[in-house]
């Protein structure tokens, strides 16, 4: 039997290294420009890391800036756990929608999140200025009404 504890956190730099080998990218301006507001982490004794999620403000929207569980871990329904205790959080702030932007959309959907039109968007991501946008990396903006 899997034993695993979620505890909120503000170890913000120890989740950001542990999302950056997932293809989760940080670049130091987007670092600086969210207001971190809450984090959970997910953890096996002692301290093994093996999710996280990070609620941030960006463009004064409640924003998901990092979720991801360990490849060992994924398909046990941490993610999912995850994702519902920051939507439950974000509501009893009197929060009215998150916005996320996804790789994997599909993941999101099954959660309610329905895709955003970049246009439509409020400015949350830097996607468009990498590289790799649209051409190794297809990310997509989502949002959840509450």
């Amino acid at each position: 039997m899997l034993r695993f504890y979620i505890k909120q956190t503000d170890e913000y730099e120890r989740l950001i290294e542990f999302l950056k080998p997932m293809g989760l990218e940080f670049s130091d301006e987007e670092i600086e420009s969210d207001e971190y507001l809450k984090a959970w982490k997910v953890i096996q004794e002692p301290d093994y890391l093996v999710g996280c999620v990070i609620l941030s403000k960006r463009a004064g929207e409640y924003y998901v800036s990092g979720i991801g569980v360990d490849m060992p871990m994924r398909r046990t329904g941490i993610g999912k756990i995850l994702m519902n205790k920051l939507i439950n959080e974000v509501k009893k702030m009197g929060g009215e929608r998150i916005y996320l932007v996804a790789k994997v959309p599909e993941f999101f959907e099954t959660l309610g999140f329905e895709k955003v039109d970049p246009e439509d968007a409020p400015d949350i991501s830097k996607c468009p200025e990498c590289e790799q946008y649209n051409v190794k990396c297809y990310p997509v903006i989502m949002k959840k009404e509450l």
